[in-house]
């Protein structure tokens, strides 16, 4: 299978070991939920979001660089830059404020401070070293600290978003009585945020959120076959 290959490039100068680098990106990817995959004969991490779109990342550490690939995948199986257009602003941008918070981890905890270059995109024609290091550093000693910290900033998203969510089905249960019928993709977006808060304290909100949305399409469904 041919791919359009593009991906974001950051360049990155700490002044901190590279062994706590390699520690920060592993817990920061652990936090937000990536694996280590092997597809389209590359081995990357990876995470799947039904809303925002599939989120790909690669590193590598050498000396005092780390360089950071980060791409999203498309229709047709397309690696998308995160500045690509009209079509992936919303993927690529939610994806880049993700990225913000392992970019200030690795500042924070660098002697001084870096360099980036960012939005380098690859040559569509180059295809990427398979045999790329992931993690040039073997097992990940104890990186709770970070883990944590990036956990901690994890669930403040989502419960915000279960906020959102639940506010919105709220409103789409009490317009449902009138024959006011939400667009299909603010249902979707209730049940997405609804999910993202199943994980967090805001628990008992999200289920609430799956149920008024739920009643709310069948009351739709209902006037609409009656």
């Amino acid at each position: 299978m041919k791919l359009n290959y593009g991906k974001t490039i950051y360049n990155f100068q700490f002044g901190g070991d590279a062994v706590t680098v390699n520690n920060i990106v592993q817990a920061w990817l652990t936090a937000n939920g990536f694996t280590l995959v092997n597809n389209f004969n590359e081995t990357y991490y990876f995470y799947k979001d039904a809303w925002y779109g599939n989120r790909c990342f690669q590193y590598t550490i050498e000396g005092n660089i780390i360089t950071i690939y980060a791409w999203t995948i498309g229709i047709g199986n397309k690696f998308f830059m995160l500045d690509s257009g009209a079509h992936n602003n919303m993927a690529g941008d939610a994806y880049k404020s993700v990225l913000n918070s392992l970019f200030s981890q690795i500042n924070i905890n660098s002697a001084t401070n870096m360099s980036q270059t960012p939005n380098m995109a690859q040559d569509p024609s180059m295809t990427q070293d398979p045999n790329m290091v992931q993690n040039p550093y073997g097992p990940v000693p104890d990186s709770a600290q970070f883990i944590d910290a990036f956990q901690r900033e994890v669930n403040e998203k989502d419960e915000k978003l279960c906020t959102i969510g639940f506010w919105l089905s709220v409103v789409g249960l009490l317009v449902s009585f009138m024959g006011i019928m939400y667009g299909v993709w603010i249902y979707f977006l209730e049940i997405y945020f609804a999910y993202r808060g199943l994980k967090t304290s805001k628990r008992g909100k999200a289920i609430v959120t799956f149920i008024l949305a739920g009643v709310s399409i069948l009351i739709i469904i209902f006037q609409l076959t009656h």
